[in-house]
């Protein structure tokens, strides 16, 4: 199996992204290759974005993983779970990649540890076993950046050709904690603003200039 990532910028903006969840995902996949792209037609810049390439590139590879089980009919959390649970050897390059910010063998099996973690206690409070009534489905994610673990399950339902979240349920291990309620309103706000950008219309720009300017033109997602 080829791990073959290929991360895309915008001219001037070459970070690869050492800390994104596929290289936790694939630490000892010795078929591996990342490439950079540069791209210079992009309208937003990933400034735009809060957490920069955080999230863009977190979704890709979620998203990658996802068809991955669907392909091989596969739990997508235990396929996340088998891929982490690879074992990690130290390797020659270990100092260099400490330096570079990928991590030394030592750090990335404590970070797949930590995110086994997190998915372990997902799938113990959203009930990720039970069975689904008829209409209804369900989804997962993994992300780590800069020390945070975070995973989430989301359920959603099909009626009447509409389609409803019904609940989100996340566990984060951002480490200690000074104010809870900082941390519950960071991750509710950023579920809010996430699901704002999937429900509503894209944003345009039109001459260079972003046509949405406040909450009257691009509304964040509210309670049915």
């Amino acid at each position: 199996m080829l791990w073959d990532t290929v991360i895309t910028s915008g001219n001037n903006y070459g970070y690869i992204g050492r800390n994104m969840i596929m290289d936790y995902y694939a630490a000892n996949t010795p078929h591996r290759r990342t490439r950079h792209n540069e791209g210079s037609d992009q309208v937003l810049l990933p400034g735009s974005w809060r957490s920069v390439d955080a999230h863009p590139m977190t979704l890709a590879c979620e998203c990658f993983v996802d068809e991955v089980a669907v392909k091989i009919k596969k739990d997508p959390l235990e396929l996340r779970l088998q891929w982490l649970s690879n074992a990690v050897t130290a390797t020659k390059s270990d100092n260099a990649n400490s330096k570079s910010g990928s991590g030394s063998s030592h750090q990335v099996k404590e970070r797949q540890a930590l995110l086994k973690n997190v998915l372990h206690q997902v799938r113990k409070y959203s009930g990720w076993d039970k069975a689904l009534g008829a209409n209804r489905g369900k989804g997962i994610s993994l992300s780590y950046f800069y020390g945070t673990y975070v995973s989430q399950v989301a359920y959603i339902s099909y009626r009447k050709n509409k389609v409803s979240i019904d609940k989100i349920v996340c566990v984060v291990d951002c480490g200690l904690v000074i104010n809870p309620n900082f941390v519950e309103s960071q991750i509710e706000g950023s579920i809010i603003w996430s699901l704002s950008a999937v429900i509503n219309p894209s944003i345009k720009v039109v001459a260079g200039r972003v046509v949405q300017s406040n909450f009257h033109d691009y509304p964040a997602a509210m309670r049915a």
